[in-house]
């Protein structure tokens, strides 16, 4: 069956979104979440040189997080128009979207694995869809052992074997999952324990953050036509099956680049997420080129637009990842930062007088002295004169102006 939209399932899938208050850029990881979905686990790119099979292959499931203040940007009616798509597909993807327990996750998988004797014939599939992630983790997804699982079927393994109390070993066959949810910075901050910054799962996330919704509209309307046209298509792309070959130029240039690629290590949590970027450029070279057409064959611009998709992210990402990163210390810091940021100019005695409930005068000389090191404040004396004392001297901060 031939596609009907002219041009890209994403592009169509903006027009679609267009009228709605969520920032474009949540819409537009909506959007390439909807292709993943659909796409499941049927294609592969394999990572070997030409003619060579290489250690390992990779597929079109990512772990997404829309992050922003609760209510500002919409996160949820983002994720919801989406999950909609995938909903009315004739063939709709295994959804998970409420809190779940490992155990229970494995036993979805499995219902959905389907054998006709030793071959899989229905893969061992899901997809979370979490618009409040911490409805879905809950506060023991690390104790419990769900986040550790998610992190193992996320390399879409071909067995997963699980112990469970009530039914023994499960084996999950050609396992696949895909994840997007949304959240907030308070969350973040909370809902990540300390040990986790920088690890299997957080690194294995695209965060991406936005705090500039677009223009309000109390009446958004929705082009249906484009809906159906969305849909339709998405049926086409669920059909696709295959290995996704190298363009001869595609792999010289992702050879080069991959050489080439400059390692984010401002933040534990970065420095996972840029030693996976490499990965995540070629699943969106992927996803991108599905959203063209069926060759199923990467491109220079397929990797190129990839790679912007995600250097776009990358600008603001920083402001959800320094949520998950800020122990007492770093809440501290960005209290104190704050303050001289909203003053202006203030006196060590004002930010004293405005801490105190909080901190000793040595704790905020601490927290000051490690501002003052990172080139955040600067500091200087300004005198007065004063009749009874003659010329007092009082000690100041404020920001550093960039350059």
């Amino acid at each position: 069956m031939p596609r009907i939209i002219q041009g890209s399932w994403l592009d169509e899938y903006m027009h679609y979104t267009r009228n709605q208050e969520s920032p474009a850029l949540f819409h537009k990881w909506c959007g390439i979440s909807a292709v993943g979905a659909a796409l499941e686990r049927h294609i592969s790119i394999d990572m070997g040189e030409e003619g060579e099979k290489g250690a390992y292959q990779v597929r079109p499931n990512l772990f997404i997080i829309l992050v922003a203040d609760p209510a500002l940007c919409k996160k949820s009616t983002a994720i919801d128009m989406m999950s909609d798509l995938l909903i009315e597909m004739e063939e709709p993807v295994n959804i998970f979207a409420q809190k779940i327990t490992t155990e229970a996750l494995i036993s979805r998988m499995a219902a959905t694995m389907k054998m006709e004797g030793e071959e899989v014939v229905h893969n061992s599939a899901c997809m979370v869809i979490a618009s409040e992630l911490g409805v879905f983790l809950g506060s023991d997804a690390y104790t419990k052992g769900l986040v550790g699982v998610l992190i193992e079927l996320y390399d879409c393994k071909n067995v997963f074997k699980y112990e469970t109390k009530a039914r023994g070993t499960e084996v999950l066959r050609k396992t696949w999952i895909h994840l997007i949810g949304g959240t907030t910075p308070t969350w973040l901050k909370s809902g990540f324990p300390s040990e986790s910054v920088g690890g299997g799962f957080t690194s294995r996330i695209i965060f991406v953050y936005s705090n500039k919704p677009r223009e309000r509209n109390p009446f958004p309307s929705v082009d249906y036509q484009s809906k159906d046209k969305l849909i339709k298509d998405l049926d086409v792309i669920s059909r696709l099956k295959g290995e996704v070959k190298w363009s001869k130029e595609g792999r010289e240039w992702y050879r080069v680049w991959y050489k080439e690629q400059e390692v984010k290590r401002e933040s534990m949590t970065l420095l996972g997420y840029s030693l996976r970027k490499a990965v995540n450029v070629v699943k969106i070279a992927m996803i991108l080129s599905v959203c063209e057409s069926d060759r199923l064959i990467l491109e220079v611009k397929d990797l190129e637009l990839a790679l912007s998709v995600l250097d776009e992210v990358e600008v603001d990402m920083g402001h959800a990842v320094m949520s998950i990163e800020k122990s007492a210390k770093g809440s501290n810091l960005e209290h104190v930062y704050s303050i001289i940021k909203e003053s202006g100019e203030i006196s060590r005695v004002d930010l004293m007088r405005r801490m105190s409930y909080k901190h000793s005068a040595v704790e905020l000389d601490e927290v000051l002295s490690t501002l003052l090191e990172a080139g955040m404040v600067k500091e200087y004396e300004v005198t007065s004169p004063n009749t009874s004392r003659g010329v007092r001297s009082k000690r100041m901060y404020s920001m550093v102006k960039e350059e």
